[in-house]
């Protein structure tokens, strides 16, 4: 440690108690702030408590008197009503107050309307099964229809017997203004919840009143003594106070207030930060005070020496530190001006070490850098790469940083570590060539022609490997030869088609028929072909395929009769040519018999993809001529739909014959294994629907 810092440490050191005495203060008197906190929301939760045991024991004892009243004895439903309702001008904090029948639960007698059922409602059950005062829960008044409690107990007749019950619904809008007229400090929030958990009452904001409460503060419904705790709830940490209300815990309320966190403590906070802040200060002050002795007697002297020493260090050792005390720095510079040849003969031996790097560097790049093809040097023994140019970096994928001392055995893909060895070994001093495979830094395996040889480098043996990517073409010759060989099963495939149509074809057309129908039908598949064939047996559109086949058919009108829909899909060649002869035999039969044979007739072919992965693709005729059923006998052109979508298509078909025009769906896995049609003798004629 510096002289410097030892003796900022020492001041720091000296702050300390200062600081300490002064954190614990203010740590009492953020917790005293606390205490008062706490103590404030206390009085509030049981100032509020208080107010709702009063209202209890008035219902209480507001139920008591009306037992004693002879109207309700003896249901004399008129005295009955007129004494309820001054009783309810009396108390306006009640909606309500009733008396109703036993078992029945009719209200005979009430302040507002008597006839009402209430033997549903929980209060009238609670008060039969338990004989006593009872408590309910937050509900909608019949009579009312405001949000009230009710409190009920059993009227008894001469033979102790249930002879009614008796109920004082309580207007729980008018309890929340009656709570509302004693103020709340500002971030203060009260809850009255009943002991289901539903909020009555809710102060200053009234969102939550009828809700559940927050989930914080459920669990509180469980505890009967009061108690202050910190719960975050309301969108804020709360210095919470809550207070059970009620004379028996089984029927009473719960009473939360709870007090912003923030809020409250904001004062005091404020004054701890601000005492805090004036220790700090004062610390900085004594360390400020303490900095400038240090760099007026310590560092100064420090710094000339360290600027001699970056003189001599620049190579100026005629510099000197200027100090020429015996103190404890003088002698520091003593060590600097023996450290100057030091410094010396090691920046020599440096520019040394350099001139011989850059001419390594410079032999290596006139060896690499103009090759015209990657080139590299490799350790036959390690199997790292020692040396190589820019093109090995840019061919392999690797930056010179990864790629400089990497094995050879992460490269080469056709060869393991023991045959690249016996491969180094076997390298003799002429050049030898060979094909291999190299694995990029992605992971991708790029085919390669390698040109290597054994040299002698600095008196090492090397070998000296230049390669060149020939994947292009040899995955060109690959595709060349599965083009020819596509083609060729595609010739042998059409001849077949041919060759069963026209053993399928009806034996008894004329000759003329019969050369226009299986010209239309080979003209069919050659616009497949010719689809496939410009894009090179890839593929086709199902869209272009579709188009070009039913613009034969569709007339000078066909845009506007014939309507396609469907994504873009791409067939592959297996699925085009059957397709298209499907699509042919359909439309030369809405040509004919359907509804392109007319100028009213429309056409609407659609397809999509199913979750399978499946072509569906639907054929709907419109306004041609009407169709009476399916034929009777199944004809040539719908048994080569079958045929081709089952055989060739390896998919389904469905013939619909609608009055209004023939529709058909067929289901095509968009990879079929290709069949030849089967070469048998169709029945003669050929029904065209």
């Amino acid at each position: 440690m510096s002289l410097l810092a030892r003796l900022l440490a020492l001041v720091l050191l000296a702050t300390l108690p200062a600081l300490g005495l002064q954190v614990w203060r203010e740590v009492e008197t953020n917790r005293e702030r606390r205490a008062s906190v706490a103590e404030a929301a206390r009085t509030l939760a049981l100032r509020a408590a208080i107010e709702q045991e009063r209202l209890i024991d008035g219902a209480r004892q507001l139920l008591g008197a009306m037992v004693s009243l002879r109207s309700v004895r003896t249901r004399d439903i008129e005295t009955c009503t007129d004494s309820l309702r001054r009783i309810r001008a009396e108390f306006p904090a009640y909606a309500a107050i009733s008396a109703a029948g036993v078992p029945d639960g009719v209200v005979f007698c009430s302040s507002n309307n008597p006839g009402n059922t209430v033997s549903d409602r929980a209060w009238f059950r609670d008060a039969l099964a338990q004989g006593g005062f009872i408590l309910g829960e937050q509900v909608t008044s019949r009579e009312t229809g405001r949000r009230v409690m009710h409190f009920a107990r059993p009227a008894l007749d001469e033979d102790g017997r249930i002879s009614a019950v008796l109920n004082a619904a309580l207007d729980l809008d008018q309890m929340m203004q009656t709570l509302a007229q004693g103020p709340l400090p500002p971030g203060a929030t009260l809850l009255v919840a009943d002991r289901n958990g539903v909020v009555l009452a809710s102060l200053p904001d009234r969102q939550l009143v009828g809700a559940p409460l927050p989930p914080a503060l459920a669990p509180l419904l469980a505890r009967r003594r009061a108690d202050v705790a910190e719960i975050e709830w309301a969108g804020a940490r709360r210095i919470t106070a809550y207070e059970p209300a009620g004379a028996s815990p089984a029927y009473g309320l719960l009473v939360v207030v709870g007090l912003d966190r923030e809020s409250a403590l904001a004062e005091a906070e404020h004054r701890a930060r601000v005492a805090l802040l004036g220790t700090i200060l004062a610390a900085l002050v004594a360390l400020g005070i303490a900095l400038w002795f240090a760099v007026r007697f310590i560092r100064r002297p420090i710094t000339q020496l360290a600027a001699a020493a970056a003189r001599w260090q620049a190579g100026d050792l005629s510099a000197r530190a200027g100090l020429s005390d015996r103190s404890e720095l003088g002698r520091l510079a003593a060590a600097f001006d023996a450290m100057a040849a030091a410094v010396e003969a090691r920046e020599a031996e440096l520019r040394r070490g350099m001139a011989r790097s850059e001419a390594e560097q410079a032999r290596f790049r006139a060896l690499f850098a103009a090759a015209p093809m990657a080139t590299a040097l490799v350790d036959p023994v390690t199997l790292e790469l020692v040396a190589f140019n820019d093109l090995a970096c840019s061919l392999l994928g690797y930056s010179r940083v990864a790629l400089s001392g990497l094995r050879l055995t992460a490269i080469d893909a056709d060869h393991d570590e023991a045959a690249l060895c016996a491969l180094g070994r076997d390298v003799s001093p002429g050049p030898r060539t060979f094909e291999t495979r190299h694995r990029l830094s992605s992971g991708a395996i790029r085919d390669v022609l390698v040109s290597c040889e054994r040299v002698q480098v600095d008196g090492r043996w090397l070998i000296y490997a230049a390669w060149l990517d020939v994947t292009e073409q040899r995955q060109a010759e690959t595709r060349e030869r599965l083009l020819l060989r596509e083609v060729d099963h595609r010739a042998r495939n059409a001849l077949a088609v041919v060759r069963a149509l026209l053993q399928l074809s009806p034996r008894d057309l004329a000759p003329q028929d019969f050369a226009r129908t299986l010209d239309g039908r080979i003209a069919a598949m050659a616009r497949a072909h010719a689809l496939l064939a410009a894009d090179r047996w890839q593929g086709a559109s199902l869209e272009q395929l579709v188009t070009e086949e039913l613009a034969a058919f569709a007339g000078p009108q066909g845009g506007n009769r014939v309507r396609l829909e469907g994504p873009s899909i791409r067939l592959s060649a297996e699925i085009a040519q059957p397709l298209s002869l499907v699509l042919h035999e359909l439309a030369t039969n809405a040509a004919k018999h359907g509804a392109l044979s007319c100028e009213a007739g429309t056409l609407r072919l659609d397809w999509r993809l199913d979750g399978e992965g499946c072509l569906c693709l639907g054929w709907t005729e419109c306004g041609g001529p009407p169709v009476a059923g399916p034929p009777e006998r199944q004809g040539f052109g719908s048994r080569l739909v079958e045929r081709v979508t089952r055989a060739q298509l390896r998919g389904e078909v469905r013939f619909t014959w609608a009055p209004e025009g023939l529709a058909l769906s067929l289901v095509l896995p968009l990879k079929p294994k290709p069949r030849a049609l089967p070469a048998e003798a169709a029945p003669a004629g050929c029904a065209a629907r």
